[in-house]
Formats: C-alpha cells, sequence, structure tokens
C-alpha cells in the first residue's frame, strides 16, 4: 500500500523498477570507464552507490530509493564536469537525471496528500490526552449522583411537583472540574474537536460504568451541545482546506524540472521545498485554530459579526437582515407529522372486549390533546412573527412602526403564550450552565426526536448568549426594562421547553419495552413459553459463536487455498447468519406464537444436521471439530425439560384490566380540565398536557405487561384466552400513549423549540443593531 502522502511517500514497486534498469544502464557504463581508468575514487565510488540503491528492496519507499540516486547523481557531476566528450557518462546519466525529474514531479503531486498526515497527526495527538482526561477524572471522585430529573425542573407545574431529586447547587471542586471538561472542548484546534468529542463521550460511558452518575451525565451533556457545531467546524476547516489545496495545485503546474543538470536539480527541488513547506505551515495554523473562535463567530453571524464580534463597536443598522441571517437552517414552513392514532389489537370477545371498545371510544372522542393544541398555538404565533417581519421590510417603514411590532410581540406573548414579566417565574438554576448540564442527553428513539434536541441545544445556545449581551453589553436602542422584558421571557419558553424535554427521560425507554407488537390469541400462542424462550435464546447465543468461529476457519481455509472448503464454509456462515436474523424477532417477543418458534423448529429439525453433514464433507480437520461439538450439543438440547412449576397471581388479569380503566379516565379527565375556559395560553395547554402525560402512569403500564407475560407463561389452556386479552388491551393502551401521547408532546416540543429560537433570534438582533431604520444609521 502506499503511504498518506501518495505514491511517492509509500511504496512503488513500479517506480522502483525503472530506476533498476537505469542503474544497471550506469553500472555497465562505469565498468567500461574502470577499464580505461583503473582504480578511479570518482569511478568507484559511483559504482557502488549505484549497486548500494540496486541492492534496495524494491518495496522501499520512492523518497528513500530517489535519496540514493540523487547521491549517485551528484558524484557523477563531478566526473561529468572534468571528462572530455569521449569519457563522459553520458546518455545514462542523462536517463538517471530524467528520472529523478520525473520523481520530483511525483512528490510534488503527492504534497496534497501530506495535509492528510497533517490531520492524523492532529487525531494522534488528541489521543495522547486520553491519559491525562483519565487522571481529571479519577481525582474528580466516584460520587453516584441520583437518576432522574432535578426537582427544580417541576417548578410550577402541579401535577409534577415534588418528583425528581432535590439539587445540592454548585459544588466548587465539581464546578472547576466542569469548567475543566468544557474548556477541554472549547480550546481544542479544529484537526482534534471531533477526536476530542468521541473521547469525551467514551468517558461519559467509562463513568457511568463505574456509577458516576451525575458527572457522566454533565459529559454526556457537553458532548451532545457541542457536537452540533461540528458541521459548522467542519465546513470552516474545509473552506480554508480547500484554498490551500488550490494554491498547491497551482504551484505544482507552475514547477519546472527543464534542467538535466544536477545543480540545477537541486536549487529548483529546494525552491519548491520551501515553498510546499509554507504551505503545510499554514496548514498546521489552520488546524490549530481554536474551536471557541469559530462557535463565537457562528454565534454572532447575522448579529454582531458587521460589528466586529462581541467587544467590537455597536451601531445600528438601516436595513432588516434576511431570513438566512436573523434564522440560519430554520425553515418557515413545516412540522413534525401527526401520530396515528388508537390501534386496537383484536381481542375474542367478553368483558375485556367490551372495556377495550369503551376504551377506544374515551380516547378518540378527544378532539384534540392540550399538546397539540399548543404546538398549532407556538406555530401560529411563529408564522405572525415571519409575517410580520415580512411586511417591516418594506419601504417607508419607521423606526416608530417596527417598535410597535416589538410591543405588540411583547402582547402576543403574554396574550397567546402565557409568558412575560412576572407571570410565570423562573427558578434561578435555569440561569446555571452547571445545572442545565446536570439533566443530561435525552435519547428517544423516535423519528423527529433529532431535529426536537436540535432546537433545543440551539435554544440553550442563544438564550444564554442574549442573557450574557444585555448583562455585559446592554443596547444603545432600547432600554433595560425591554432588556429585561426580553430575557424574562425567554427564560420562562426556555423552562417550558425544558420539561416537556424532561418528560421522555424515563417514559419513552419504559413504554417501548412493552413488547406486544399484535393481536394474541389463544390457537396461536404455544405451550411451554419459558422453556421455548430459554431455547431460543441458547440458540441465539451459540450460533453467534458458531458464525464466528466459522469465519475464522474460513480465513484459515482460504490461507491454505482449497477453494473447495472456503465454498462449504461459506455456504456454512449465510446459514448461520440467516437463522441468526430470522431469530431477532423471536428472542425479543414477550409472548411465542408458533409462527415466532418456527425458525427455532426449523433449526432443530432441518438446518443442524444439514450444517453438520457440509462440514463433515469439508473433512475432520481440527479447526472444525469445535464447530460440531457446538452443533451436537444444540440438537442434543433441543427439548428442555420443565424447571418446576412456576406460580402466578389468580387476580393478575383483572387488576391489569382495572389499571388501564383508571388510565384511560384518568388521561380523559386531565385532557378536558380546563377546556371549558376558552382562549387558553400556550403555558396553560402545556401545563394540561403534562398531566395528561402522568395520567398515562407508564410505570402501571409497564407493571401490568411484565406480570401478564410471567402469567401467560404459566397459565393453562382454560385461562389462557382471558389473559391474552388482557394482555392486548395492555398493548392498546401502550400503543396509543407511543403513538398519541408521545407524538403529541413531541410536535410540541418542537414547535415551541422553534417559536423560542425564532423569538430570542429577534431579540438578540434588536439589542445589537435596534430597528435597522435610516434614523438610527
Amino acid at each position: 500500500g502506499m503511504g498518506k502522502g501518495g505514491s511517492f511517500s509509500g511504496e512503488n514497486v513500479g517506480e522502483v523498477l525503472k530506476a533498476e534498469k537505469a542503474l544497471g544502464k550506469v553500472v555497465m557504463r562505469i565498468t567500461a570507464l574502470l577499464k580505461a581508468f583503473p582504480s578511479h575514487a570518482v569511478l568507484l565510488c559511483i559504482g557502488q552507490v549505484a549497486e548500494r540503491v540496486r541492492g534496495l528492496d524494491v518495496r522501499e519507499p520512492l523518497a528513500k530509493v530517489l535519496s540514493g540516486i540523487e547521491v549517485l547523481l551528484k558524484k557523477a557531476q563531478e566526473w561529468e564536469q572534468h571528462a572530455s566528450p569521449r569519457v563522459k557518462i553520458g546518455q545514462p546519466l542523462e536517463d538517471i537525471a530524467k528520472l529523478v525529474a520525473d520523481w520530483r514531479k511525483l512528490e510534488l503531486e503527492s504534497w496534497g496528500g501530506l495535509l492528510g498526515d497533517r490531520e492524523e497527526k492532529c487525531e494522534r495527538s488528541a489521543r495522547k490526552l486520553w491519559a491525562r482526561m483519565w487522571k481529571v477524572l479519577e481525582e474528580a471522585g466516584g460520587e453516584s449522583g441520583e437518576e432522574g430529573v432535578p426537582a427544580w425542573v417541576w417548578k410550577n407545574l402541579k401535577a409534577l411537583r415534588g418528583l425528581g431529586f432535590k439539587s445540592d447547587g454548585e459544588d466548587r471542586e465539581r464546578h472547576e472540574l466542569i469548567k475543566t471538561l468544557d474548556s477541554f472542548l472549547l480550546t481544542a484546534g479544529l484537526g482534534e474537536f471531533k477526536q476530542r468529542l468521541k473521547l469525551m463521550e467514551s468517558f461519559a460511558g467509562e463513568v457511568r460504568w463505574c456509577g458516576g452518575i451525575e458527572l457522566s451525565r454533565i459529559m454526556s451533556s457537553l458532548v451532545e451541545y457541542y457536537s452540533r457545531f461540528l458541521p459548522v467546524v467542519e465546513r470552516h476547516w474545509q473552506a480554508q482546506k480547500e484554498a490551500i489545496e488550490k494554491r498547491l495545485k497551482n504551484e505544482v503546474k507552475l514547477a519546472k524540472w527543464d534542467d538535466q543538470n544536477y545543480y540545477a536539480l537541486a536549487e529548483t527541488t529546494e525552491k519548491n521545498h520551501r515553498k510546499l513547506n509554507g504551505f503545510l505551515k499554514e496548514y498546521d495554523e489552520v488546524l490549530g485554530q481554536g474551536v471557541g473562535t469559530v462557535i463565537e463567530m457562528a454565534m454572532n453571524k447575522g448579529v454582531r459579526e458587521k460589528e466586529g464580534g462581541i467587544g467590537g463597536e455597536e451601531r445600528g443598522a438601516t436595513e432588516m437582515p434576511s431570513d438566512t441571517e436573523m434564522w440560519a437552517g430554520v425553515a418557515v414552513s413545516g412540522e413534525l407529522g401527526a401520530g396515528s392514532g388508537w390501534s386496537r389489537a383484536p381481542v375474542e370477545g367478553g368483558d375485556i372486549a367490551r372495556i377495550c371498545n369503551v376504551a377506544q371510544k374515551h380516547l378518540e372522542k378527544l378532539p384534540l390533546s392540550p399538546a397539540k393544541e399548543a404546538s398549532e398555538g407556538c406555530s401560529d404565533l411563529t408564522a405572525s412573527i415571519f409575517d410580520r417581519i415580512s411586511v417591516l421590510r418594506g419601504e417607508g417603514v419607521t423606526k416608530a412602526m417596527k417598535h410597535r411590532g416589538l410591543v405588540d410581540l411583547f402582547k402576543a406573548l403574554k396574550t397567546n403564550a402565557g409568558v412575560g414579566g412576572g407571570v410565570w417565574r423562573t427558578p434561578h438554576q435555569i440561569r446555571s450552565w452547571f445545572e442545565l448540564l446536570k439533566i443530561g442527553r435525552v435519547d428517544v428513539d423516535l423519528p423527529g426526536w433529532d431535529k426536537c434536541s436540535s432546537y433545543y441545544n440551539r435554544c440553550l445556545a442563544e438564550v444564554s448568549r442574549l442573557r450574557g449581551e444585555v448583562k455585559q453589553f446592554g443596547s444603545r436602542f432600547i432600554g433595560s426594562r425591554e432588556t429585561g422584558l426580553m430575557v424574562g421571557v425567554s427564560e420562562q419558553l426556555l423552562l417550558m421547553l425544558l420539561q416537556q424535554r424532561c418528560l421522555f427521560v424515563e417514559g419513552v425507554s419504559e413504554i417501548l419495552k412493552v413488547g406486544v407488537g399484535g393481536g394474541l390469541r389463544a390457537e396461536d400462542v404455544v405451550d411451554g413459553q419459558r422453556e421455548k424462550k430459554r431455547a431460543a435464546a441458547r440458540l441465539v447465543d451459540k450460533l453467534r459463536v458458531v458464525a464466528g468461529m466459522l469465519r475464522d476457519v474460513k480465513i484459515l481455509a482460504s490461507s491454505m487455498g482449497d477453494g473447495t472448503k472456503v465454498g462449504k464454509l461459506e455456504k456454512c456462515v449465510d446459514m448461520a447468519e440467516r437463522t441468526l436474523e430470522s431469530l431477532k424477532e423471536t428472542s425479543s417477543a414477550a409472548v411465542l406464537t408458533k409462527e415466532l418458534c418456527r425458525p427455532v423448529e426449523d433449526w432443530q429439525e432441518r438446518q443442524n444436521e444439514e450444517m453438520t453433514s457440509i462440514l463433515k464433507e469439508a473433512g475432520d480437520e481440527w479447526w472444525t471439530r469445535g464447530v460440531r461439538v457446538i452443533l451436537d450439543e444444540l440438537q442434543r438440547k433441543a427439548k428442555v425439560e420443565p424447571e418446576g412449576e412456576a406460580s402466578s397471581r389468580a387476580d393478575v388479569v383483572d387488576e391489569a384490566v382495572k389499571t388501564m380503566q383508571i388510565i384511560v379516565q384518568n388521561v380523559v379527565k386531565a385532557s378536558e380540565r380546563g377546556k371549558e375556559e376558552e382562549d387558553l395560553t400556550v403555558a396553560q395547554l402545556h401545563a394540561l398536557a403534562t398531566s395528561a402525560w402522568t395520567a398515562c402512569d407508564i410505570a402501571a403500564i409497564r407493571r401490568c405487561h411484565d406480570e401478564l407475560v410471567a402469567h401467560v407463561e404459566v397459565v393453562d389452556r382454560e385461562g389462557l384466552p382471558r389473559a391474552l386479552e388482557a394482555l392486548n388491551l395492555v398493548g392498546s393502551v401502550s400503543r396509543w400513549v407511543s403513538e398519541v401521547v408521545f407524538r403529541d408532546m413531541m410536535t410540541l416540543n418542537y414547535s415551541a423549540g422553534k417559536m423560542l429560537y425564532v423569538i430570542v433570534r429577534v431579540f438578540r438582533q434588536i439589542v445589537a443593531k435596534g430597528f435597522c431604520s435610516e434614523e438610527e444609521g
């Protein structure tokens, strides 16, 4: 293979063989000259150098071979300067000089790859920080912290008051550690930033595994927050890299290698090396640029960049910025998709079927969930901001008209969103970067959640910037009362966004573990659930081992050049992998049906014997015996005897059905409570939506599911239909929660995040540039 620098710094057998041919001619000419000039020191030296270079391995880097040839060329030049035309080395030396010129051109063309070497060097440098970071974290200690969400997040929400753990405040030592970790990412160069993010993410997992829950959450929050800037950093880096690459390519085109004289070649080489080393030095400076500076530029783009940055001189703008400048990466229209609604699994009749139908009617008659209504309110307010700004961009619009627009925005936020000065007080922790990091990353395996997270992290950055700019610089264009209102409104909306986000911390992971995928009927469910689940789990574990062993054996057979055995082994590997794929759903199912058990039975009845037969045909070598031992073991233990009778409470089914009834009733009540009032604000609807969320009692749904699954494993055939009906009811409720309640709350979180981002960007524009009027210009 070739090195990073291309065909010059790596091995290049084809070019080295060209040297072998040219050097052979030089040796022949030197041998002839030595007959005329026996024991001549210069000729002997030339011959020795030529033989030494010819003795190099053809896989040696081209640069090493070139160094040897240039020594030969220099010595030969001493002879050529004083020799008469009849005894010059002549054409063989000219061929060598031409080869050197060609290789120097190749060197220039491969220098673009040396930029990649510099990048790799930065990555290695970042990886070396592992030991230092490990030492810092070890000295910090292993304070465990608590799972869940801090109690201050739920302030002003009656449905969730009292939940969460009490935050201990900002411990000085822990605060210093967080500042160190934050600086670790912010002070990274462009070339190290991505690697440092990976390093911190890996340490976050390690710290959590060691019991440091709080520190792990803080580190994962930092990774999530700064990962949002990774595309910005890479675009900035790539733009500078492309500029250097373009100049480098132009320099290669302009380089001249017409001189065949050694000294001329040496001078040209040195000149080109100086220029190209200058490019590499410039690229090193690019890779070393601080990420903090790039992030600062990104945050100030469209707001304070014309004033020369945060500390620059403030002056009013005479034109309103475009949508792209004001709201980078925000579509004026577009929302998340809607949920699919109630999806009832079929039941076989009886009292549970009637209860399921009643639940369906109650839930379907809800006209509009509070979360969905609040989402529409956020979207309407965002659209009205876009429309108003579009109008204010028109000709003849005065400063007074634009100031009136700000007053109307405050009024709309108070009337429609329910936020304003003193209306909804926020906890002081919302202003603490340390406390916000404690919440940790919220990973939700639902389509569209990445968009919600993107807006949340944008809002964190923008609200923090607005607060800092108002506190440090104030504004020359509006008063302190208005800037105070801007900060207060932004923090209230951020708290609302944070509360919606924190609802997903445990809810989603719990509800997604409810493994009922569809309607279960008694005639489809197999007996001996526990034994068959153990058999399926054992088969999956053993087949993974078999697949791994077969791949290793195939590599061994390939190295021996035995094509027949390789083909048979490939067939066995494919068989094992296909079986593992078919067992995915079986191994994760809560209740096994005849259809789900078919892959296990197929293996026991046919595929095991078929694979054993193929391996016997491949030969009785030692390296197939281990696989065959495992296959024999699987065949012997195909049927598992019951380990003994398991017990289950007789009232499990009735309790589960009653719990589902209560959950549905509570959800309906929570959704309708307060609906008699007209024109509810977004804040009020948000409070109703959280009440509806808590009414779902996700922990109870999970508990009922697990108890019913355990009951199905031991219940007799007579009691099985009713147990399955109850399990189907739990499945229907859990699907409704995940497809409607979760989806509506996620839609609200997306719309609220977009609204807050748009509003804060407008506020930052006004604080920095005023009302973009000629009167201020």
